[in-house]
């Protein structure tokens, strides 16, 4: 009888030993796959365009298909330009300049 006691005891450590032996696995195998794939192309891909949308209109530009001749390209959003108007510059009127001829 007490052979068999001890054989039960020896099985059941045994067994709770492998319980947590797997519990380890599990944790551990958890976080290795959580960490390592990390975004997908397309998500980064996603993000970066975001990024640059926001970065245009911080600098009050506008992302569309082209930009008028009034504008120019400060980065591309995803395929299209992100636009952004010339600083105006008021035209200053040219000195006609003569000269005179003495005879």
């Amino acid at each position: 009888n007490s052979m068999n006691i001890r054989h039960f005891e020896l099985c059941l450590n045994s067994t709770q030993v492998t319980v947590s032996a797997i519990k380890i696995l599990c944790i551990f195998l958890t976080f290795f796959f959580t960490v390592s794939c990390g975004p997908s192309a397309s998500q980064k891909t996603a993000r970066e365009n975001e990024e640059r949308k926001r970065e245009c209109y911080l600098v009050h530009g506008t992302c569309k298909a082209s930009c008028n001749s009034w504008e120019y390209v400060y980065n591309h959003c995803n395929i299209e330009p992100c636009c952004i108007l010339r600083e105006y510059q008021k035209p200053t009127p040219k000195r006609i300049t003569t000269t005179v001829y003495a005879y």
